[in-house]
């Protein structure tokens, strides 16, 4: 998704009001479908600029890293071009490889994974959570 992340039903964009409902709804919903939420942070005519910025792109993050997504930006503005963007974002998805595991429990219920790999210079993103049931990793 292309936004600026912002959450207007979650009051002020100021530093200290990180904890918005909606956003970590938006989260379990992902990690209960098993879809991993990437994002192009871009402002908007709306809020725009310090605390907007840092608030948007703080839980544009808090999205991405917890359903195994990518957050990508270029500072606090927008970037000049997508381009570079779309290009990292690409470069993500051509390296992407799905792992099947099985967990134990209900699969109504989101179960905490950690992942790790033993080769060199290997990074891994996954979701922090997962249903209990036969899923897939990206």
């Amino acid at each position: 998704m292309v936004t600026n992340g912002v959450d207007p039903y979650n009051g002020s964009t100021s530093i200290m009001n990180q904890d918005s409902p909606y956003v970590q709804a938006a989260i379990q919903d992902a990690q209960r479908a098993g879809v991993a939420v990437s994002s192009i942070y871009f402002g908007d005519a709306g809020f725009r600029g310090g605390r907007a910025s840092f608030s948007g792109q703080s839980y544009l993050m808090q999205v991405a890293d917890e359903t195994g997504g990518h957050a990508l930006y270029e500072g606090t503005g927008n970037p000049v071009s997508l381009g570079p963007l779309l290009s990292e974002f690409r470069k993500a998805i051509s390296e992407t490889y799905v792992a099947s595991f099985v967990t134990s429990g209900s699969s109504e219920k989101l179960q905490r994974i950690q992942t790790e790999s033993s080769l060199h210079k290997v990074k891994l993103t996954a979701p922090q959570f997962v249903r209990g049931e036969i899923w897939k990793a990206f």
